[in-house]
């Protein structure tokens, strides 16, 4: 009869619902618990410098940031075949996470982050008049230069990439856009503590924000992302992942690039200059008006030829988007 193989019911009855469930698609035993462990430092390997240990947070320890988590989970459900959202958590340690893939101490909290999917608040009137107040302003008290502006489609969906030099970079961006946008079908990706705020959490509504657990799981986020852009709606995200600490970009994550892939959503690169000297990420206020000077503050705003990622890498695709907005920086200042 041979030995009755009990790891597989758990495979076989997701198989018959459709469920979705983890699941167990590895034999519960020692070795394959390690041999997971070893797959996991080898993937991890390629979001972190750090020296790789089993018994190391994923985070804490590693410093695996949130949209580096995204890409992880993206190899776990491809390596594994099960849905890594449901369990994943950057507090784990590398142990903890193989034994929670490998099926033991399996989780019970698999809609945790159910209420993630309540984003993007859908738009009224009021949330879309809000919207355009919030541009009004930021185009009355800023001087706004746009060049490129031909180079943004005139329908369709695609995913706008740009620098990020301060909070206010969504708004100077939709503002420089104008009517070669509609308000109503525009999402913003931002991190979870701009929601904190009773101002900024009413910005972030009439953004469009998804929220990104940058300590948690940021499956949930992306999964939402996924939908905002196909149902035919423009997303704005931040490939840096934070706002620059000096004016220079951070490294570029992978997240846009795969989401670009996984929709065939064509991505739309924007270069910003001046909204780190305006809104730096260490004062709480915006700079209003350049006083030494008697002058506004310029903010320029520079619209890169669409960026098609058929047929490219995730690498690839994160690469291009950076030099085309590396470029666009240096063509400007070879101007001045």
């Amino acid at each position: 009869m041979g030995k009755v193989k009990r790891y597989k019911l758990s495979t076989l009855v997701d198989k018959e619902t459709n469920s979705g469930s983890i699941g167990s698609v590895l034999e519960d035993n020692v070795n394959n618990i390690e041999s997971i462990e070893n797959w996991l430092c080898h993937a991890l390997s390629k979001y972190t410098d750090c020296n790789i240990t089993k018994d190391k947070k994923i985070s804490s320890d590693l410093g695996i940031d949130s949209l580096s988590m995204f890409e992880l989970c993206v190899d776990i459900d491809n390596k594994f075949k099960i849905c890594a959202e449901n369990f994943i958590s950057q507090d784990l340690t590398i142990t903890e996470l193989a034994k929670l893939i490998s099926g033991q101490n399996k989780k019970n909290d698999d809609n945790k982050y159910s209420n993630n999917s309540i984003y993007p608040v859908p738009k009224d009137k009021k949330l879309e008049r809000r919207l355009q107040s919030w541009i009004r302003f930021v185009k009355f008290i800023y001087r706004i230069e746009i060049t490129g502006i031909e180079n943004v489609p005139s329908k369709g969906n695609y995913i706008i990439c740009s620098n990020h030099e301060s909070y206010f970079d969504p708004l100077w961006i939709l503002a420089a856009l104008g009517e070669q946008i509609s308000l109503k079908e525009v999402c913003c990706m931002a991190a979870k503590h701009t929601m904190n705020g009773k101002i900024s959490k009413k910005l972030f509504d009439a953004l469009g924000g998804i929220p990104v657990d940058r300590e948690g799981n940021t499956i949930p986020a992306m999964n939402n992302a996924k939908r905002c852009l196909g149902s035919g709606r423009v997303m704005i995200i931040f490939p840096e992942g934070a706002r620059s600490r000096d004016g220079t970009m951070l490294p570029f994550k992978n997240g846009a690039a795969q989401l670009a892939l996984d929709t065939n959503t064509k991505i739309l690169p924007i270069e910003i200059e001046g909204g780190f000297e305006t809104f730096p990420r260490w004062i709480k206020y915006p700079r209003l008006f350049d006083w030494k000077h008697l002058k506004k503050y310029t903010i320029k705003i520079k619209i890169g030829s669409l960026i098609d990622p058929s047929d490219k890498s995730v690498f690839n695709i994160t690469n291009q988007i950076r030099q085309e907005i590396i470029d666009m920086h240096n063509i400007k200042e070879k101007v001045l």
